[in-house]
């Protein structure tokens, strides 16, 4: 390992008294305490503790107590605090949201959404984990990367006879039934009246 990558990368800060007034763009670890009114961009880290307008685009990032309004993209993790706003699109490699984003959000791994995050956007990612008390308005979309899903083979319900189908109406004449025998009945003999005196 070279000497240049066991010292830890210098750190640029933007102090809360300061306002920037166009985009920063850098190598190093941010810091920013301050206003940004433009896009941020580094190869590094990024921490955000107050008010960027604009892109944001780092390797890890971390929110807290941040207001951004822009689109945000890492390829690395991002955790939004719970006092975090953020107005844009999320587009990472791992997500915790603990905050408010109102835009559609993308995760190649994962998101974990706390019992305090609130989302107005759709969500995408291989696994999505949400805590009792989260809040969502939007669709949630839970994929692996490596392929999307055959709704054809996965929903596939075999053979379905077509409805309309002769062979499902026809009805099989009943099957006859033999006669009964019939039952010979013995009539009773009527008694014969008695007369009386004789023959006539």
């Amino acid at each position: 390992m070279s000497k240049e990558n066991n010292q830890e990368k210098a750190c640029t800060r933007i102090t809360n008294s300061m306002v920037v007034n166009g985009g920063i763009t850098s190598s190093d670890n941010l810091l920013i305490e301050g206003q940004v009114f433009g896009d941020v961009s580094t190869e590094a880290d990024l921490t955000a503790n107050n008010l960027i307008v604009g892109n944001v685009k780092a390797n890890n990032m971390s929110f807290n107590s941040a207001r951004i309004k822009g689109d945000v993209e890492t390829d690395g993790a991002l955790a939004v605090g719970d006092s975090t706003i953020v107005i844009g699109n999320i587009d990472a490699d791992a997500l915790k949201i603990s905050g408010k984003v109102h835009g559609d959000i993308t995760a190649n791994q994962y998101i974990l959404l706390t019992n305090t995050a609130l989302i107005v956007g759709d969500i995408t990612a291989a696994v999505v984990t949400t805590q009792a008390g989260s809040r969502i308005n939007g669709t949630i979309t839970t994929q692996t990367s490596a392929s999307q899903v055959d709704v054809d083979s996965e929903f596939d319900l075999g053979d379905i006879p077509d409805p309309t189908s002769a062979a499902l109406f026809t009805v099989e004449p009943p099957k006859p039934v033999a006669p009964a025998e019939p039952v010979e009945q013995q009539a009773e003999a009527e008694p014969e009246a008695e007369t009386e005196g004789g023959d006539f």
